[in-house]
């Protein structure tokens, strides 16, 4: 992008466009109660583009060279009784640079499990999303795993309108997704959602 080849502070015009090349299979089993996605996938980045905290004063954009990641989503759900859900997703991922062999800082581990009640006309929902630490790369030192709690409702207010809202980070946890990029604090959202 152009941020990353011209900021002054960060930018560095000797990058090379990033190439990829993926594939991937999944499968998709549905019971009347309860259902189970499964995907695998491989992919291939050449040149990647990933920032480098010790490049010049402030660190800046470096290519990674040829990396690979291959791994395993899976999500599912089932209803425990009626009008009350348990969902769950979790991704396992294998990421190293091709010509090292060394990890490229990615969790290897990630996911989240919800819980959903349906009472009258409101939908009332708890979720946990949670990663593992991601292990040092060429790049970046090691990013602590997380959990964080989330609280979602809505309701109904006609067929075609809803009033929704949702806490994100109850708890107020710091956390990184990638190093050096906190995540947001404790947020508060709320809002109409209209349906044509």
């Amino acid at each position: 992008g152009l941020y990353q080849l011209f900021d002054p502070s960060f930018g560095n015009r000797d990058l090379e466009a990033e190439t990829s090349a993926g594939a991937d299979a999944g499968v998709d089993i549905v019971w009347p109660r309860a259902a189970l996605e499964a995907t695998a996938f491989a992919r291939e980045v050449t040149n990647e583009i990933g920032f480098d905290p010790g490049r010049g004063r402030f660190g800046g954009y470096a290519q990674f060279g040829r990396t690979q990641a291959s791994g395993l989503e899976l999500s599912g759900r089932i209803d425990l009784v009626r009008r009350l859900r348990l969902s769950q997703t979790l991704l396992v991922l294998d990421s190293k640079n091709a010509d090292t062999g060394l990890w490229t800082g990615r969790a290897r581990y990630s996911g989240s499990t919800s819980l959903s009640a349906q009472v009258g006309r409101w939908e009332l929902a708890g979720r946990v999303r949670y990663r593992t630490r991601s292990d040092p790369s060429a790049f970046s030192p090691e990013v602590e795993g997380f959990a964080t709690l989330d609280l979602l409702a809505s309701y109904e207010l006609s067929d075609r309108l809803e009033l929704y809202g949702r806490i994100v980070n109850v708890a107020d946890e710091d956390y990184q997704l990638t190093y050096g990029a906190n995540a947001p604090d404790r947020g508060v959202f709320a809002g109409l959602r209209l349906r044509s």
